[in-house]
């Protein structure tokens, strides 16, 4: 609550970097399987953040709340056009996702639904051949 959000305390983890809104359909029906995609990769260095997008901060409690979403979340209260997170990665529309590598490098976009859980497996898998690597 407050707190400044900054990536590189991730490194070495694989990041789901989430700009979202509670009023897109779209994103409401996707969220189930990145919520079981982030849960069952998360023991293997999996984490989450949100960015919510709405302008109403009431909308954007609520549906962090009654969807259980368990990731740190961030809110400015701006909405897409006014946000200075979203124009930092470039984001245009939402909903929008970024996987980042272990390695602080965004490898996907805009990944769902059996494509997230591949993407997430495929980034995960490497992180820990490149780990194993370091330690012989």
């Amino acid at each position: 609550e407050g707190n400044e959000v900054k990536l590189d305390s991730y490194t070495g983890k694989v990041v789901l970097v989430d700009f979202w809104s509670s009023t897109l359909d779209a994103y409401k029906r996707d969220l189930p399987r990145s919520l079981a995609v982030v849960e069952e990769w998360q023991k293997r260095g999996v984490e989450a953040i949100g960015i919510g997008l709405d302008r109403e901060r009431a909308a954007f409690l609520a549906f962090v709340k009654d969807n259980k979403v368990p990731w740190r979340q961030v809110f400015a209260g701006k909405g897409l056009a006014d946000d200075e997170v979203a124009r930092l990665w470039g984001v245009t529309r939402v909903p929008r996702r970024y996987l980042v590598g272990h390695d602080g490098k965004v490898r996907f976009v805009d990944v769902r639904g059996d494509g997230l859980a591949a993407a997430v497996k495929q980034l995960v898998e490497r992180a820990e051949k490149r780990s194993t690597k370091k330690g012989d």
